[in-house]
């Protein structure tokens, strides 16, 4: 096996997982929206993904070890929404992170 920097095998990990449980986004979109239109302007990526938890697992308890979230997976969810709603980019507040190099800086 071939030595890969930390934030590449971290978004390797990250991919995989997206792909597998697409529903986690869905999920997090969902939340993200609810707070919205609550009338939050800005709120925390890894708050909602900490609800994100909490309701996948009220609704379906036995699936909780299935939708282990890595906490190091927050980032690349957060930046993904906002290239997918930039509309909404300003929603969380970004800090440098490995995943400005796979799915940009914002």
């Amino acid at each position: 096996m071939t030595w890969q920097p930390s934030g590449y095998r971290i978004w390797k990990a990250w991919t995989v997982y997206h792909k597998a449980n697409p529903e986690v986004y869905e999920w997090f979109i969902r939340l993200i929206f609810h707070k919205v239109n609550r009338g939050f302007k800005q709120h925390s990526a890894d708050a909602i993904m900490h609800a994100v938890r909490f309701e996948i697992e009220d609704v379906n308890p036995e699936s909780s070890d299935k939708y282990k979230i890595c906490n190091d997976y927050v980032a690349f969810y957060a930046r993904l929404f906002a290239v997918d709603y930039p509309e909404y980019a300003g929603f969380f507040r970004y800090r440098q992170s490995v995943a400005d190099q796979y799915i940009g800086p914002l």
